[in-house]
């Protein structure tokens, strides 16, 4: 439902960014929030009550924690969904007619390139080793590996948008 609506929006988009650039934008910026609610969601119900004691002694249900993450995995998938579609027809809207195949195929393997790194990331069991701040008592070395993987991609997307506007 979400990508029909969000090209359709952008299509008819006047603003002086572009057509594209402000959806892709927004995703950005909802993705950003969406993988620190998921990150942080076992931190997020630990402080609104969901346990009074270490993470290693508590044996009941995280029903915020849940809560927290089901919010931010919904709002990542609408975030995605609203960069993906924008993202394809300012590829479209660059290329030529001949070309658009050829940048569609670019589009696809960087996708790759990103969900091979991502599992990559994921599979790495050191980031709270690296970053161990962000353990905490409501957050395990899991959750830690989780919550440094989701603010390094953060952090790129900092990075990375504000270039798009710049070179493109």
């Amino acid at each position: 439902m979400v990508l029909p609506c969000v090209r359709i929006w952008s299509d008819k988009c006047s603003s002086k960014y572009g057509r594209r650039r402000p959806f892709i934008l927004a995703g950005s910026l909802m993705i950003s929030v969406a993988v620190t609610i998921i990150g942080f969601s076992a931190d997020i119900g630990y402080l609104l009550g969901d346990a009074d004691e270490d993470h290693r002694n508590f044996k009941g249900t995280w029903t915020r924690a849940i809560m927290f993450f089901v919010l931010g995995f919904w709002m990542l998938d609408l975030a995605n969904n609203t960069v993906q579609g924008p993202a394809r027809a300012l590829l479209a809207d660059l290329s030529g007619p001949d070309q658009q195949n050829s940048t569609n195929v670019v589009f696809c393997s960087w996708m790759v390139v990103g969900n091979i790194l991502g599992f990559s990331a994921g599979a790495s069991g050191n980031w709270h080793r690296w970053f161990p701040f962000l353990l905490s008592k409501a957050c395990c070395e899991a959750c830690g590996n989780l919550k440094a993987a989701f603010l390094v991609v953060v952090g790129l997307l900092v990075y990375v948008y504000p270039c798009d506007f710049i070179f493109c």
